[in-house]
């Protein structure tokens, strides 16, 4: 499946909604550049597909650190 805004003509890319996740799909739109898709499976609704908008800024990953006794540091780009 695909997704677009109504506002815009491009469609985001292609995505799974037959599966149990979670993903960000690019959308070529200045104001939204992603949106975050949620696909849940429950047993009365079968796959239900949920959808929220990504604005700049938001945090697209999760960083876990599975490693024992070694500690792991992170930036952004920008940051100095």
């Amino acid at each position: 499946m695909c997704v677009r805004y109504a506002h815009n003509r491009s469609a985001s890319s292609t995505f799974v909604m037959n599966d149990k996740h979670r993903t960000l799909l690019r959308v070529n739109d200045e104001e939204r550049p992603a949106l975050h898709v949620e696909v849940t499976a429950t047993d009365s609704d079968g796959f239900r597909v949920v959808f929220g908008d990504y604005k700049i800024g938001d945090a697209p990953l999760l960083l876990v650190n599975c490693l024992r006794n070694q500690p792991l540091t992170y930036r952004q780009q920008e940051d100095t």
